[in-house]
């Protein structure tokens, strides 16, 4: 099945210092919307019910009821330490 992946390039950034936190530098970025494959972007799913067997709509537990998710990533720089 043909599908979009999401490619991510990583490359230094120019100004580098030492901050107290150990770090160099933090970079942070967010992509979306992504379409959430638990409930295929309807935000809901059917569970069945332990006391009658019926199937109940309930909100889906991973993207909140919003059918989409996005993603946030950070890349934090630290000294590499050879051991």
């Amino acid at each position: 099945m043909s599908g979009m992946k999401h490619v991510i390039l990583i490359d230094e950034p120019d100004i580098l210092s030492m901050k107290g936190d150990g770090t160099v530098a933090k970079e942070m970025t967010e992509h979306q919307p992504f379409l959430c494959k638990r409930c295929n972007g309807s935000g809901y799913v059917f569970n069945e019910s332990r006391h009658t067997g019926e199937l109940l709509k309930e909100q889906c537990p991973i993207c909140l009821g919003y059918g989409e998710l996005k993603a946030r990533i950070l890349i934090e720089w630290i000294p590499f330490v050879k051991r």
